[in-house]
């Protein structure tokens, strides 16, 4: 085994091993277990190169201490509330959005086919008053058609 540092640091950034099989009469025999760090040397001589790394600390080579990354159970805890608590609000924001477009699209159909009447004149004739009323119906295409009616008729 080898120890490969950098400089002058305290810990190694990789650990080299050397491992060989000898049979009865001496001979080297080739040790393989199937790493794809592994390289055998012409002398059947295994080498594999290890990187002296921590998922669950971050390590100073230089002077020689390791910082533990592993979070404590309550930040779990209060990450996975905090991520709750967010998609909550999200979920309730696009709700209410979706809510709201819904009501914009029932307001525009209702619109659409509903009629304005707006009063244009009143027009006298022989005995009878007519209020007339301009109509503004919009299409399904989105076009305006005008047109006019009767309101009602006083004698």
């Amino acid at each position: 085994m080898t120890a490969v540092y950098k400089d002058n640091e305290l810990i190694p950034r990789q650990i080299i091993l050397q491992y060989v099989g000898i049979d009865q009469d001496g001979n080297l025999l080739e040790i393989k277990l199937g790493s794809s760090k592994e390289k055998i040397d012409k002398y059947s001589v295994t080498h594999v190169a290890l990187d002296n790394v921590s998922a669950n600390a971050e390590i100073n080579y230089a002077d020689g201490t390791a910082k533990n990354t592993v979070k404590s159970a309550e930040e779990r805890a209060a990450e996975v509330k905090v991520a709750e608590e967010k998609a909550k609000k999200e979920a309730e924001e696009k709700e209410a959005q979706e809510k709201a477009k819904k009501r914009q699209k029932r307001r525009l159909k209702k619109n659409r086919h509903s009629r304005k009447l707006k009063p244009q004149h009143l027009r006298r004739s022989h005995k009878a008053v007519i209020q007339v009323a301009t109509l503004e119906i919009e299409k399904e295409d989105g076009t305006d058609q005008m047109g006019s009616m009767p309101l009602k008729r006083k004698s």
